[in-house]
Order: C-alpha cells, then structure tokens, then sequence
C-alpha cells in the first residue's frame, strides 16, 4: 500500500511508514519533509524561541482560535487559501496574528477575481467545518508534544521504504526552521529517499494549484515502485 499526505497528513504517513513498514510499501509527503526526532517537540522549541503571536502557538490555547475562527468559517477560509497561494504577491505571510489578538485580521483578502485553482470549490470545505467546528482540526497541533514523547521509542530508526517529498518553491512552509535543510538532506537520511521536487511558483496546497501534474508526479512515483516489486497493475 503506499501512502500520500499533505501537510500533517504527510506527518502520519511519515509517522505510518517509520511504525510499519509491513504494512506501508512507498510514501509520498506533500509540503512536510521527513525529519528525524529533534531534541525537543515543536511547542516546546516555539515556546523558548518563537514568536508569541505566531499563529501555532495560538492554536495550543484550547478554545482561543475556535471561539475566533468558529465565528467566520468563510472570511478564514477564503483569506488562508490566498495567503498561502503561490500567485499571491508579495513576501509571504507572517501568519502572526493582528495587534488586536485575531489571525483573520492579520490575513489579506484575495482580490475578487482570484482563482484558487480549476479544482477548488469554497463550499466543500465549509460543508465540513460547518459540521465540526475548528476545533478537532486544531486539536492535532495540541497533540504534537504527545506525538513528540510516543516517537522517542523509534528515534533511532529511520523511514526504510520509498520516499518521495513535493513541495511548492513559494510555500511558506519552506521558511520554517531547519526545512530547507530537512528536504536537502532527506537523501542521505532515508535509504530509499528519491530526488526531492519542488514545482515553481507555487504555495502551500500544491495539489489545488498544480493537480495535474502533482498527480502525474504521483502516478509516476507509485508506478514506478510498485512495477519495480512485481505489481505494475498500479
């Protein structure tokens, strides 16, 4: 079976391979490079160094960014997809929150003509946040020290399978500490790690700004694996 993933979707599929790799046979990571267990989780390092308005350490406080976000699924929605989206002009977003304490004030409105891509439709995702609320999307980040802490039992193993990382060249993701570096040195980290690709011009959601050929990508990756061990029907 492989795996694809975006974002902390490909942080489980890394987790699932690195856990069982009997049962998960090539891993394609859209946005999130592999990268092995650091020294501390995320909140902890965020906490010391980070910025105290970056948007990640506002998602930790439980109830804070659901009672704002939660109050205007679409005005977030419409304006997070822009940030984040590789024609949008400009040096990319802080994602540091406004001076009033809100995340949606501090993001730009996209033009009234902007096109987040041939295959997007707002409607879809607001059907499913209007149905749950921010909340269960932001408690993943308030359990990444947990996830921090299960991982310590596997920190000297690494992710044996087929591996493939995509990233977009202007996604913002890339400015993160030490993920430039992460992607550069993938190869040299996991054993069966193919060539990094990074698509030009494009931001954080690669797979609506590019679909066609981050699904040609896609094909091509699997097929060739999976041909390699004897099941070219994939």
């Amino acid at each position: 079976v492989g795996l694809v993933g975006h974002d902390w979707g490909a942080e489980l599929a890394w987790h699932l391979t690195l856990l069982r790799p009997d049962r998960f046979s090539a891993i394609a990571a859209l946005s999130v490079p592999y990268l092995p267990r650091p020294a501390m989780s995320l909140p902890e390092a965020l906490g010391r160094s980070g910025p105290s308005d970056l948007y990640l350490l506002y998602f930790l406080e439980e109830g804070a960014a659901e009672g704002e976000l939660d109050q205007d699924h679409e005005t977030f929605l419409r304006r997070i997809f822009y940030a984040n989206h590789g024609s949008r002009p400009g040096a990319p977003p802080s994602m540091r929150l406004a001076d009033n304490g809100r995340l949606i004030d501090a993001l730009d409105e996209p033009p009234a003509d902007f096109s987040y891509g041939p295959f997007f439709d707002l409607a879809d995702h607001l059907a499913a946040f209007g149905r749950t609320g921010f909340g269960p999307a932001l408690d993943t980040y308030r359990s990444l020290h947990r996830t921090w802490q299960l991982r310590a039992g596997w920190a000297d193993k690494t992710v044996e399978v087929p591996a493939l990382f995509i990233g977009g060249e202007k996604d913002i993701v890339l400015d993160f500490p030490g993920m430039r570096e992460g992607i550069a040195n993938m190869i040299g980290v996991l054993p069966c790690c193919h060539p990094p690709v990074l698509i030009p011009d494009t931001g954080h959601f690669i797979q609506i700004e590019r679909p066609v050929e981050c699904a040609q990508i896609l094909i091509d990756f699997f097929r060739a694996h999976f041909t390699q061990v004897g099941r070219p029907d994939v």
